[in-house]
């Protein structure tokens, strides 16, 4: 499969077409928009993951902030405006120009720096147009020192005198005429009386050619011995260029500054191959900050918890992983076996909740405090670490709810959805858990983001500013996935889904499907119960709250499996749940299509329309003036 998945069958009576001409007829949407994951995801990261920032970002973790901390002039200061020139190529890609060099670059050459955003991530180059080659380290040698000229050298070879003529040597055989004598010369009209005044201007013609040619000489000796290169004569190179417009280049080396990509495209509603955006525009930086919060991958949220044997209640449930006294050492070997512990306040991939994740950590906004020592596990509820696991197409945190996020839950007052309860039928188990919708005050604005309950309260207001907007796009079903401890079998018939779903709030709720129908539809929980035996072993059950048992493996109801595979296998099945549920869901749509979206929103917005000439005009201005 691949994005030009095209009805290639043609007769044989029929003329060959360019892959060019062609016309692409996807058998479907998802056939294409899977297609065109694949192939990225080939052509991108076969031999290139984990790439060099870690497996937490696909992206690159710089931004305009940290670019213009490192960018030389004044130009760059806050209130000479944005100095990135952005761009839009092919109704798909956002490139951001900075065409002031960084401060780790010496040489005086074009050099721009480029924010690429696209479908798969946001990338950073820097480039620079050079007309020769590097010096090695170490070397003496100016990279941009006069290379000199060749000696000259004195054997040129042979050098043949040869006489211009005018004509030819043969004309000199063709017999003359009498149309030739028409002319008389000058000696055959002069007389006798008139031939001293022609000896004399004889004389001085001659001796005007002595004269020449002695002059001739005497500068070809000069010439000769003077040194060389002449330095009244020597062609010198102009003066290195300190400015540049290197963005200028930078499209026309691409190909993007031809009329035919200025020009809208016809039989479409698409607008031109290349697109300039208005950065006056204040909302054009909010609107690039929205574009980075929207991943690459999946993301997935599993929540861990541990029962004691005969607990019922939510808080004693809660309270259970706050010290290790009590705690099975195979629950704690099974933690660490989910994923690596990542500090939420560094983190740039996804932490358990919307507020804290997808984010460049600034130095001032990083809070240094003591980590939690002695824990069954709480440590991992998403105040200070997550675990977290990672791979080219999806990433997974794994959270422990604590007692902490419960209390926090309740004193966060109106800064909390409210949480209705309500009793429907009976949930897995056999009990009656409560179900939960998310509803806001009548006074509190609709576009404030929700706080997470496992969210410190201190989270800088950049994190959050980011999701206020309503989204346009949904990320598919609201799937909770619980993987659950227990010390006694038959515990699982009593345990109260209803009363810990609060604690595994994400934040995406609002850009879900669920939520975007109907706040009181019901949640798709499926719960992986884990029970370990005598015999060293795990026997796993699963349960669904809508009736059906996933279908998701490796794991199955009823399976026994050991210690070794047993993180393996939980982690594997609860991604595949996730993933499950979006291909079910009608109205899912995956990262990268949600990315092209919302870059086709930026393009409406922000389209500065303007004419050709006036187009070139704005390009060819120097900014920096």
């Amino acid at each position: 499969m691949f994005p030009e998945a095209f009805k290639m069958l043609n007769r044989a009576s029929d003329p060959p077409k360019y892959k060019q001409d062609k016309q692409r007829q996807p058998a479907s949407k998802r056939v294409q928009e899977a297609a065109e994951g694949l192939l990225t995801c080939i052509i991108q990261h076969v031999g290139a993951f984990t790439p060099p920032c870690g497996p937490e970002s696909l992206f690159s973790l710089l931004d305009e902030k940290s670019l213009l901390k490192y960018t030389k002039g004044n130009s760059c200061l806050p209130e000479h405006g944005s100095p990135f020139r952005y761009y839009v190529l092919e109704n798909a890609i956002v490139v951001g120009l900075l065409e002031q060099p960084l401060g780790n670059i010496e040489d005086l050459l074009p050099t721009v720096t480029a924010l690429i955003r696209g479908p798969f991530g946001r990338h950073a180059w820097v480039m620079q147009l050079r007309h020769s080659p590097r010096i090695k380290r170490g070397s003496s040698k100016s990279h941009l020192s006069d290379p000199g000229r060749p000696m000259p050298v004195e054997n040129v070879g042979t050098h043949h005198s040869v006489k211009p003529r005018n004509f030819p040597e043969s004309v000199d055989k063709v017999t003359a005429t009498k149309a030739e004598k028409s002319i008389p010369t000058l000696e055959s009209l002069v007389t006798d009386e008139k031939r001293p005044e022609l000896n004399k201007l004889k004389s001085f013609i001659e001796k005007q050619d002595q004269f020449e040619s002695q002059i001739g000489q005497r500068k070809q000796q000069e010439v000769k011995s003077m040194p060389f290169p002449n330095q009244d004569t020597e062609c010198k190179p102009p003066k290195i260029t300190e400015e540049f417009q290197a963005a200028r280049l930078f499209l026309s080396h691409y190909g993007f500054l031809s009329l035919e990509a200025l020009k809208e495209q016809s039989n479409t509603s698409l607008p031109p191959s290349l697109v300039t955006l208005d950065t006056t525009n204040p909302g054009l930086t909010n609107d690039l900050e929205m574009l980075d919060t929207i991943t690459a991958r999946d993301n997935d949220t599993v929540h861990v918890f541990y029962v004691k044997s005969g607990q019922r209640l939510a808080q004693d449930i809660l309270r259970n992983v706050g010290s290790q006294r009590g705690i099975q050492g195979q629950f704690l070997e099974f933690l660490h076996s989910l994923g690596w512990p990542v500090d939420v306040q560094k983190h740039a991939g996804w932490t358990g909740h919307i507020s804290t994740s997808w984010k460049i950590s600034q130095p001032e906004d990083i809070q240094e405090n003591a980590p939690r020592v002695g824990t069954g596990g709480s440590i991992y509820d998403g105040q200070q670490q997550v675990l977290y696991w990672a791979d080219v197409s999806s990433e997974v945190a794994f959270i422990v709810p604590s007692l902490d996020n419960f209390h926090r839950l309740q004193n966060d007052g109106d800064k909390s959805p409210q949480l209705s309860v309500s009793t429907p039928s009976e949930g897995p188990g056999g009990t009656k858990p409560t179900t939960l919708s998310l509803e806001r005050p009548l006074t509190e604005p609709r576009n404030k983001t929700m706080e997470s309950p496992s969210s410190p309260h201190d989270a800088p207001a950049f994190r959050t500013r980011r999701f206020g907007r309503p989204s346009t796009v949904t990320i598919g079903p609201d799937t909770k996935i619980f993987v659950v401890w227990l010390e006694n079998f038959e515990d699982h018939e009593n345990f109260p889904t209803g009363d810990l779903l609060p604690m595994t709030s994400t934040g995406l709720e609002q850009y879900t499907a669920t939520s975007s129908s109907s706040m009181r539809q019901d949640k798709d929980i499926f719960l992986i119960y884990i029970h370990a035996l005598q015999n060293g072993l795990f026997r796993i059950h699963m349960e669904g709250n809508t009736g059906k048992i996933s279908m998701a493996i490796p794991l199955v109801d009823g399976m026994v499996v050991s210690r070794r595979t047993l993180g393996s296998m939980v982690r594997q099945t609860a991604i595949n749940i996730g993933r499950r549920k979006r291909l079910e869901s009608d109205s899912y749509q995956p990262p990268h299509v949600r990315r092209k979206i919302k870059i086709q929103e930026i393009v409406d917005k922000y389209h500065l329309k303007m004419t050709e000439s006036e187009f070139y005009t704005a390009l060819f201005q120097d900014v920096h003036k």
